[in-house]
This record gives C-alpha cells, sequence and structure tokens, in this order.
C-alpha cells in the first residue's frame, strides 16, 4: 500500500527538506494498516473509519520516522536508561539460555560432594494444637487454656479440632521444619514446639495471636540426604549457578569481535582485566551464549549464528530455547515490541516450488515449525505451510501477531500459512520465521489464552 500525503502551501521548505536530503524509504504496508485497524478496533469495539486509520497511519509513520532517525542520531547511546534496559535484556536472554542447558550427571555429583552440607535434611515434627485467643485478657484466656489441657487428653481425636477458638491457621500440621513453624507462629514458639516431648498435650505456649496447646505427634530426625534424595534440588541449584555465570560470561562469548582500546596515558592506571572469566569456564554454556552474538545481513536484518548437533543438523531445540525460558516472547510486535524483522517476508510465485532447493527449504522451516508451536505443521498449496491452531479466535490472533513481525501471512479457517520459498537461507528468513512463530504461539498460550480462562 503506498500513502501519498497532499501537501500543503505551507510546506514548501519541508518539500525541499526532502529533495535535498539522503533519500530513505518507508514502506506502509497492509499488513500494517490491518494491524492498526485491529489495534483500534480492539480499544473501541468498531472498526476505525477512513478518516481515523488515515490519521493513524500518519501517526505510526510520524512516529517510525523519530525512532529511526534518533537510533541514525545514535540518541540510544546517549540515553542511560535506554543502555541500562537493553544490558538487562541481553543478561535476561543469557540466562534464560543457561536456564536451557540439562546439567550433566557428572556436574551435579561434583556440586553435591562440595556443598553436601547444604543439602542436609533438617528435623521435623507433626503436631497439633489448640488456639485460645486473647480477646477477654490475659488472665481469662489462661484459665480457659488450663481448663482445656486438663479435657483434651480424655476426648476423642475427631472432637479435638472443634475445641478453644477460630484462627486463620490449620489446627494439624505434618512433619515440618522449626523454620516452617516460625514463619506461621513465630520463632519463640518454634523453639518450643521442637523441645517439648512427644505423646502428650502440653501448653500453654505463646504466639504473636494468642495462646496455644500443643501436642507433637511424631518427629523425623535430621540426616544428610542420599544424592537421589538431593537430585531436585541440585538441578535447581545448578541451574541458578549456571544462570548468575551466564551474566559474566556473556561478554566471553562475544568479546572476540571487539578491540577494546584504552585511550589514556596515566601510566599509574592500571589496565583491567574486565573479562575477569572463571577458573574453569563452562563450555556448554559458552557455546549456547554464542547464539547470541549477531551479525548483520545486507538486508539490515540481524542474522544469528545457527547452533547444530553432533550430526551436523541445525539444533531447533538449541535455538528456541531464549524463547521458551526467557520470556523474550513478552517482546512480540503485537502487544507493543519491535518487530524481530526490518524487512518484510514475501512469499514467492507457485512455480518457484519447482526450483531446486524448495523441497530442503521447505523441510527444514517445517522441522523448525513443529518445534516452535503448539499447532500441527500442514502443506499448503505450493508456496506455503501451515499452522493449524485450535479455534477461529486463535488462527486471527496468530494471523495479525505474525503480520506484525513482518511475514505476509494468510489463512484459511483455523490454519495460519506462512511462506517458503527456494531462495530462503537459514541465517535470514527461515529463522526468523521460526522464533516470530515461536513468540507469537508462546504468548498466545502464556496471555490470550490464559486471559479467556479467567474471563470464563
Amino acid at each position: 500500500m503506498r500513502i501519498i500525503e497532499p501537501m500543503s502551501g505551507d510546506d514548501t521548505a519541508a518539500a525541499k527538506v526532502g529533495t535535498d536530503a539522503k533519500s530513505r524509504r518507508l514502506e506502509v504496508t497492509v499488513e500494517r494498516v490491518r494491524i492498526l485497524s485491529d489495534q483500534w478496533a480492539a480499544r473501541w469495539k468498531r472498526p476505525p473509519t477512513n478518516e481515523e486509520l488515515a490519521g493513524l497511519i500518519r501517526g505510526w509513520v510520524g512516529d517510525e520516522i523519530l525512532y529511526r532517525e534518533a537510533l541514525e542520531r545514535g540518541l540510544d547511546r546517549d540515553d542511560e536508561l535506554v543502555r541500562r534496559r537493553l544490558i538487562q535484556k541481553m543478561n535476561g536472554l543469557a540466562r534464560g539460555l543457561a536456564e536451557s542447558l540439562q546439567a550433566k550427571e557428572g556436574d551435579l555429583r561434583a556440586f553435591f560432594e562440595r556443598h553436601r552440607n547444604r543439602y542436609e535434611i533438617p528435623a521435623r515434627r507433626s503436631f497439633n494444637q489448640v488456639y485460645v485467643s486473647l480477646t477477654d485478657g490475659a488472665e481469662e484466656a489462661e484459665m480457659r487454656a488450663a481448663r482445656l489441657l486438663d479435657l483434651l487428653p480424655t476426648m476423642p481425636s475427631a472432637e479435638v479440632a472443634s475445641q478453644g477458638d477460630p484462627m486463620v491457621l490449620p489446627s494439624e500440621y505434618s512433619l515440618v521444619t522449626i523454620q516452617e513453624v516460625a514463619s506461621r507462629f513465630g520463632p519463640s514458639f518454634a523453639d518450643t514446639v521442637f523441645e517439648i516431648p512427644i505423646g502428650g498435650w502440653t501448653g500453654p505456649i505463646s504466639s504473636s495471636f494468642g495462646l496455644h496447646l500443643v501436642k507433637v505427634i511424631e518427629e523425623a530426625p535430621s540426616h544428610a540426604p542420599s544424592f537421589e534424595e538431593a537430585r531436585e534440588r541440585l538441578l535447581i541449584d545448578v541451574g541458578d549457578q549456571r544462570k548468575v555465570a551466564a551474566e559474566s560470561e556473556l561478554a566471553a562469548a562475544l568479546v572476540s569481535q571487539y578491540e577494546i582500546v584504552y585511550a589514556w596515558d596515566d601510566e599509574d592506571l592500571e589496565v583491567p582485566n574486565v573479562l575477569d572469566m572463571p577458573q574453569v569456564p563452562d563450555l556448554d554454556l559458552l557455546a549456547t551464549l554464542a547464539v547470541l552474538a549477531p551479525r548483520h545481513g545486507g538486508k539490515g536484518d540481524v542474522q544469528m549464528r545457527i547452533p547444530v548437533d553432533d550430526s551436523g543438523q541445525v539444533d531447533w531445540k538449541r535455538l528456541l530455547q531464549d524463547i521458551h525460558r526467557t520470556g523474550s516472547h513478552n517482546e512480540i510486535a503485537l502487544a507493543g515490541g519491535t518487530p524481530r524483522r526490518k524487512s518484510l517476508i514475501e512469499p514467492r510465485t507457485g512455480a518457484d516450488a519447482a526450483k531446486p532447493g524448495y523441497v530442503q527449504v521447505a523441510s527444514e522451516l517445517a522441522k523448525g515449525l513443529n518445534l516452535a508451536s503448539s499447532a500441527s505443521v500442514v502443506e499448503g498449496t505450493p508456496g506455503w505451510l501451515g499452522l493449524s491452531c485450535g479455534s477461529d479466535d486463535m488462527a486471527a490472533w496468530i494471523l495479525r501477531a505474525l503480520a506484525a513481525e513482518n511475514i505476509t501471512v494468510r489463512r484459511e479457517g483455523t490454519t495460519v500459512f506462512v511462506p517458503v520459498a527456494s531462495g530462503f537461507s537459514l541465517e535470514n528468513e527461515i529463522v526468523d520465521i521460526v522464533l516470530a512463530v515461536a513468540s507469537v504461539f508462546h504468548f498466545f498460550d502464556d496471555h490470550i489464552r490464559v486471559d479467556d480462562h479467567e474471563h470464563e
């Protein structure tokens, strides 16, 4: 779609500037107009009029020009808030990629041996408690507690829970630690519960709520766990350690692309070791973080280093981990984020399907799409692969979201089609389509579908 604004008599100067300035191209696509229209309709519950739509397009063009000009002038580099936000997003991607790595058995066992004390299972106790409120005064509460203490040993277990005053906390606790008791009743109460003998009613014991009569039922002493008992916690702890390390090791994965120059003549100022690498770097982690090292393609779109598996095939699972783990799907264009691509991925003619390489491209794209979404991948007419969605509403939303990512899409009922062509490259169109699909499907599952259920 081509939008030509009429020029008034007062726009002569602006026209001259536009003629003399460096030529730039800003295309307002059909997909962009549809997105603007859909956003308006979602807010106002009706489609925009032609006049309103023209205003939306004019506003988007103005904003996009200002955004591009700001980037060209390097204004983002002078803004500390922008700088901090981008650093946070890079670290977030690094932590997410680190989280995607499955810890090896040897790493878990080595960590367990170094930190055995951390995994000691503390003593636990099961107990019942009967609450006595201080509402009528401390003296009255003490007398009521004393009467109950005489009666409780003679009562059937089924009647005990109905004694005393009602309170927000349960009357029975099964094998809880002293820390868990302290978090509910306070440290002093917890210490007493773990000191009194097992088997009889004791009290009253004070807490921040009032008075309690307590009977300890059983105790499980503290003990050192086996490796298998500690495995679940080890997986969490080793993963957390790796995520923290990822932030510092990300620079190591990227540093080879930079020449660092220290431009000073002060002999007393020591050159810092900015990459204070750990003694034994996590090679698996460094290899994974290398995916974040970008290189720029000829069309201005960011390309990625493609990880491969042992057989030399594209490791789609690994490539998709940043979408699954970091929540970066929250940045999709339809939700206000920046489109992954600057240029539009467009379909070719149906005859392209007969060209050499088409089958290979379609096969690789289908493999990535199968892992990237919850939809079934189906063959469409030549030049298209379909994503079978669960409903018309879902298909319509996915269509708009992918269009916002600068991918030409079409829909037939509950199936959304994305283009495939013999000339698509792995580093460019194929990766961009797969990652865009992964993002929008996960956004739909995490936000749109969840929101729908919450309003049922």
